[in-house]
């Protein structure tokens, strides 16, 4: 099983970890791929990458953004990029959603 669903304390409130953190465990546990999906955010997107690069592991971006039906918590839903067109999607979703940064007006309510 690949680690494909990481966070890092960018995703405010559900990890503590860095993206150096993330990359490392994989590394340590002789993974070739790691993700990092961090929840409603990407802002560590390029840090995580440069690890990556410097650990000699592949690095796969992903984001979870929260779902909502009809106004209510429907629940989350992650979204894995393939390439840098799925990372330009990503960051077209995450400006339709909003991110977890106060500074954006983030509302946990908006979903997606």
């Amino acid at each position: 099983m690949l680690p494909l669903i990481n966070m890092t304390k960018e995703s405010l409130g559900r990890s503590l970890m860095s993206t150096k953190d993330v990359v490392e465990n994989a590394v340590k546990k002789g993974h070739a791929v790691v993700g990092l999906t961090e929840y409603h955010s990407l802002s560590s997107m390029s840090e995580f990458l440069l690890e990556c690069d410097n650990q000699q592991i592949h690095g796969v971006v992903g984001l979870m953004l929260n779902v909502t039906y009809k106004g209510q918590p429907f629940g989350d839903m992650t979204f894995l990029a393939k390439d840098e067109d799925g990372v330009l999607a990503l960051k077209k979703l995450l400006d339709i959603a909003g991110h977890s940064s106060a500074s954006t007006g983030y509302d946990p309510k908006q979903g997606l």
